[in-house]
């Protein structure tokens, strides 16, 4: 018996890069648990007690053919550095190869596809991934989809007509518009899907943020169901109630009307473009070369729904957080270019300043009327009444008005007073995020109750 399998296949790497090359592969390289490996296949047995050929697409070092009862196992892996993991059984082999190369039929795709932002993935592969699904199933795939989609599209497409995939990702694809044509190839050919979601986060990847499933979607059963499971810190599963565990359905995404939400703005790094009072004065920057910023809510008390001069101070300018966001349009004074002189190039590499012709130029944000956090943990995110005209970045979010006369504090009012926990699917074991397309459902709601708040309708 054999302990070390592989077959390489030449010049696969050289064809498709599927990350930037300014980001390094092994990023996605987090190796799971065999306890979690273990689940996924004690899951997955339930469904079907012995599998032909089983596919595992970004296989990593195989590990994912140490449990489970089936013929032969095939992992596919680009990444050359993977070395197989000890013990690999005799009927499993990995395949250096690129997924797009993948032609064959598989009774079952399985495993931990790797996890990359939409914007962190080659533009050609990108391209070609979605010209393949496209022209496979007839559906496009959003611009916005983060990698292990394209994984649950191709695990999808590579399967028999009856066969299952069992997967471990993130929990998100259930309700994020980016994986919307997903889900309608689903609905379209009427398959069960099976979601369990991890409770325990940190229990199973410490160092990811987002919360994390095994979706098994059985391609033999077309009763359109769709059922949700939770599995406990001691790996145990039960039935949720329903996506959002609350019974409730989720909050929709929506356009937004005269009073819309915007999301926080992103100049490229915080770290360079917002200032501290402190770094604004050591570079010599003067008020009117920045403009006043806010990059966090989290200290920022929830009872406070206006924020004004003083409260700007207070728990912004005094407390030493990135507060001021210089102002980069235009003709710059020789201090703001000496402090751009000054920056690493690491710093000027990301995707947002390599898309700028001049990397540190972005135009001057409009300030918003009220400010929101995007994420929290109960109560609601908190918002305030933008008063002192700050420009929101990052997970500080805008909402922004066409209407003159709109009365802001009153929307605030309404807003914070809204159900979002018991309708909004959790970002991690305890953050809540909000969708920009989500809050603009609550404020359309507000404003087709004639501004009189939300009703209980939106809200039960």
């Amino acid at each position: 018996m054999r302990d070390f399998r592989r077959i390489d296949t030449p010049g696969v790497q050289q064809n498709y890069s599927v990350i930037n090359i300014e980001k390094k592969l092994d990023g996605c390289q987090i190796q799971t648990q065999l306890k979690i490996v273990k689940v996924l296949w004690d899951i997955l047995l339930k469904y079907r007690e012995l599998i032909g050929v089983v596919a595992d697409f970004g296989a990593g070092d195989g590990r994912f053919a140490l449990e489970g009862n089936y013929k032969k196992y095939i992992g596919v892996e680009v990444d050359r550095s993977q070395r197989p993991i000890d013990n690999l059984p005799n009927n499993a082999v990995l395949k250096n190869g690129c997924l797009l190369d993948i032609k064959q039929k598989f009774d079952a795709c399985i495993g931990n596809p790797p996890y990359y932002r939409h914007h962190a993935i080659n533009s050609d592969w990108k391209e070609k991934a979605g010209g393949l699904i496209k022209q496979e199933t007839g559906f496009t795939v959003n611009k916005l989809a983060n990698l292990f989609i394209y994984f649950l599209w191709f695990s999808l497409i590579r399967s028999m007509p009856n066969g299952i995939i069992a997967l471990i990702v993130p929990y998100e694809w259930v309700s994020r518009p980016s994986c919307k044509s997903l889900r309608e190839f689903i609905i379209q050919n009427n398959w069960k899907v099976d979601v369990y979601r991890f409770k325990d986060e940190k229990a199973i990847f410490p160092e990811v943020l987002t919360t994390s499933s095994i979706t098994v979607i059985d391609k033999s059963v077309t009763n359109g169901q769709w059922n949700y499971f939770d599995i406990d810190e001691k790996l145990k599963t039960s039935k949720r109630d329903g996506i959002t565990g609350t019974g409730e359905i989720v909050l929709p995404y929506e356009d937004g009307g005269n009073i819309y939400a915007k999301r926080g703005f992103s100049p490229g790094s915080q770290k360079v473009f917002a200032l501290t009072e402190q770094e604004r004065i050591t570079n010599r920057i003067e008020f009117d070369e920045v403009v006043p910023c806010v990059t966090s809510f989290r200290e920022f008390p929830a009872d406070i729904t206006v924020l004004g001069k003083r409260a700007f101070r207070k728990y912004f300018v005094d407390a030493g957080k990135k507060c001021w966001l210089l102002k980069t349009e235009g003709k710059l004074s020789d201090r703001v270019l000496k402090y751009f002189q000054q920056v690493p190039e690491k710093e000027k590499k990301n995707y947002t300043c390599r898309e700028r012709e001049i990397w540190y130029a972005y135009k001057n944000q409009e300030a918003p009327k009220v400010l929101y956090s995007s994420g929290f943990v109960q109560f609601g995110p908190k918002m305030a009444v933008n008063k002192i005209g700050a420009v929101p970045l990052g997970s500080v979010h805008g909402i922004h008005s066409r209407n003159g006369n709109a009365d802001m504090n009153k929307l605030v009012e309404s807003l914070r007073g809204f159900d979002y926990e018991s309708k909004v699917v959790r970002h991690a074991k305890t953050l809540i995020k909000v969708e920009v397309k989500q809050m603009n459902a609550v404020i359309n709601e507000y404003l087709k109750s004639g501004n009189r708040g939300i009703s209980k309708d939106v809200q039960s």
